[in-house]
Parts: C-alpha cells; structure tokens; sequence
C-alpha cells in the first residue's frame, strides 16, 4: 500500500523513469538507456520488450529511429536499451508506458580531449605567431581597429608565360638546318 501511495509522488504524472547510464552519453563510448514503466495502477510494466521512438533534434544523419528496450531479468519494470552514441547532437527519447508518453531528452558529447571538441583560445600563442607576421592580433572587441590598420602595399607583379620551343618556327628552322649541315658534312668527307 505504501509503495503505491509512494510511487505516483515519485515519478509526477508520468508512469515512467527515464535515465542514461552513468548521467551523460559520451560520443564514440557506447552507453545505455534505463527505464523503469508502470501500468497505469503504478504496478510494474510486465512486458518483455517495450518499444520507443528515437529521435536526434539537430544537425544531419539519423533523424528517426525505433529503440527497443528490452526488460531486465529478475527486476519487473525495468528495461534497458544499448545505444552507440556515434553521433554527435542532442536526442529525445519517447516511451508509451501507463497510457502516456515518457520523455527524455539527452546529449552526446564529445569527450574533453577529442580532437573536434571545443577549446579555449591560446590567445598568447596567437599573438606571438601574428607579431611574427608583422601583423596584430585583433580580438573580437577589437576588430572595428582592424580596418584602420590596414595599409595600402605595392607589390611588384611579374607575369609568366610558357612558350612551348616546338611551337617556334625559328626552333624548326635552326633544327632542321643543323641535320642539313650534318647531312651535307657526312656526304663530302665521304662518311657513311
């Protein structure tokens, strides 16, 4: 009697508990889904399996998929689903469990030293490679100094033009009089 008085207070409204293993998705680590369904006395769910809709709310790949949870030996109620988390983004996660839609929505992030993960700016590295450059590093509050700075440079511009030796016909002229001149050679000094 207690645990159904108790159970209503502890779930709200919904006949459902939804979590992700261990609190957080990480992005390349597979993880898994818990959950824990009532029928709509707040008497665990006795299904064997339970199917819910995953979807992923941005970016591309995957929009909607079905999960299936399948329920946990020896433990009524609770069910649990394998997940990727091969990619990045946020998902929600919907479970028809007592008559009504159980929701969770989670992320998958990327793991702190990921190479794609975000990062604080090496604003001293910057500056070094920018002054090295002969140039400035311009932060965002400082960029409307940047046109200012901004000199006019001349540079001597040299143009390059392929000329192709076959395409002359002074080349052919100076080729063909030189096999003449040896041909000429060959057949007065009587050489063969």
């Amino acid at each position: 009697m207690a645990y159904s008085i108790g159970l209503p207070a502890a779930v709200g409204a919904s006949s459902a508990q939804l979590s992700v293993a261990g609190g957080e998705a990480i992005f390349g680590k597979p993880g898994a889904i818990y959950a824990r369904l009532f029928t709509p006395e707040f008497r665990p769910l006795p299904d064997e399996r339970v199917v819910g809709k995953l979807e992923k709310l941005d970016g591309q790949g995957l929009r909607n998929q079905s999960l299936v949870l399948n329920a946990v030996p020896n433990q009524p109620g609770d069910y649990i689903a394998n997940l990727p988390n091969d990619q990045q983004g946020r998902y929600r996660l919907t479970v028809r469990s007592g008559g009504e839609d159980a929701v969770l929505e989670y992320r998958v992030t990327l793991p702190p030293d990921h190479e794609m993960a975000p990062g604080p700016m090496n604003y001293r590295e910057l500056s070094a490679l920018a002054e090295k450059s002969a140039g400035r590093f311009y932060r965002e509050e400082s960029l409307h100094e940047m046109a200012g700075a901004i000199q006019i440079q001349t540079v001597p511009q040299s143009r390059r033009q392929e000329i192709l030796l076959w395409s002359n016909w002074l080349v052919w002229g100076i080729i063909v009089g030189l096999f003449t001149m040896e041909w000429i050679i060959r057949k007065f000094s009587n050489m063969s």
